[in-house]
């Protein structure tokens, strides 16, 4: 594997981690998709600056890569979380 197909694993998984965690706590449907992006960006460069011991000089790029990675994770996750408690609610009546 090279090293971007690695970084867009990692960006992937904790894109789908951060999209869980923020639709499950936060309602509004876009504020938890702007919310899950902005920590997505965080925590990867956070571990990609622990990683490596310094920040990457295209952090730039590499932010809209991820921000392209993890605005489609969230979107299909917030969806998929809404479908599903929709359904719950409407069995439970």
């Amino acid at each position: 594997m090279t090293a971007l197909l690695v970084s867009l694993l990692a960006a992937t998984t904790i894109a789908l981690i951060c999209s869980l965690f923020c639709h499950y706590f936060i309602k509004p449907y876009w504020p938890a998709n702007i919310a899950s992006v902005t920590y997505t960006l965080l925590i990867f460069h956070g571990l990609a600056y622990a990683e490596a011991g310094y920040m990457d000089p295209y952090w730039i790029i590499s932010s809209l890569i991820v921000a392209g990675v993890a605005l489609p994770t969230s979107i299909l996750t917030g969806t998929y979380l809404r479908r599903k408690m929709e359904k719950k609610a409407r069995q439970s009546k």
